[in-house]
């Protein structure tokens, strides 16, 4: 696998890394980034919303990398690794004050880390979205009992009804499925908006228009996110029309 290069490259895998801790607690994806960390002897720090997050520097040190990459990566090697992140980001450094935001860190994710001798990185994460509720910009990370990205209520809701206007009822554009009609009175008008273009694809702010979403249901929307995550490009699954 090819080494990151840019503060770009760190950036993309530290995406990667909070959408995998975003995922439900019994995903195989999120219990094997928690592994990572729980294990880990080498990471990058940065700040969301002035909380303190961690990545391997294993994982965060091969470009473009996943889960199911780094599974298969058989010559992974932190040496190697850390010699890329050095050139980009500088010396690592090691104090009882990140010690002490890194038990933060796993304490939040419900995991005790291993003993073992740790040092660190501080990299300025660059997460360009904000939200801004007049002029329907979102995308702002933060962190309550685990980081989400949040949602702009407005365009969303106008979203929808722009949708139900236009086909009559919600339903999925992937598998077809209309939740009321399968659940009753408690799944009427239930549907999950998806961004075409993933805020992370974003360099500025974005102004979110009802036009950038597709209507999805709960399991196609999250597999829709795995695929991305694994560089799979989701344009290419059928989508339903009317």
């Amino acid at each position: 696998m090819l080494l990151v290069k840019t503060d770009k490259d760190i950036n993309k895998n530290i995406e990667t890394v909070e959408f995998y801790l975003e995922e439900s607690e019994d995903s195989t994806d999120r219990i094997e980034m928690l592994r990572l960390i729980k294990r880990g002897h080498v990471f990058v720090c940065y700040k969301i919303d002035d909380e303190f997050h961690f990545v391997p520097s294993r994982f965060v040190g091969y470009k473009d990398n996943s889960i199911i990459k780094h599974k298969r990566n058989e010559s992974k090697d932190g040496r190697i690794t850390n010699k890329a992140l050095e050139k980009i980001i500088g010396k690592k450094s090691y104090t009882e004050k990140i010690e002490k935001q890194f038990l933060v860190f796993c304490k939040i994710l419900g995991i005790s880390p291993d003993k073992n001798k740790r040092s660190y990185w501080l990299f300025n994460f660059n997460d360009p979205t904000f939200i801004s509720h007049e002029n329907h910009l979102e995308g702002k990370v933060y962190l309550a009992k685990h980081k989400a990205r949040e949602r702009n209520a407005k365009v969303v809701a106008e979203a929808k009804q722009l949708f139900k206007q236009k086909h009559g009822h919600l339903y999925c554009e992937r598998c077809g499925i209309d939740m009321g009609k399968v659940y009753g009175y408690i799944g009427k008008d239930y549907i999950e908006a998806h961004h075409a273009i993933p805020l992370s694809e974003y360099n500025e702010e974005h102004e979110v228009k009802p036009e950038d979403f597709i209507m999805l249901c709960p399991n196609c929307h999250t597999m829709i996110h795995r695929l991305i995550r694994q560089g799979i490009n989701p344009s290419k699954l059928s989508i339903r029309k009317g």
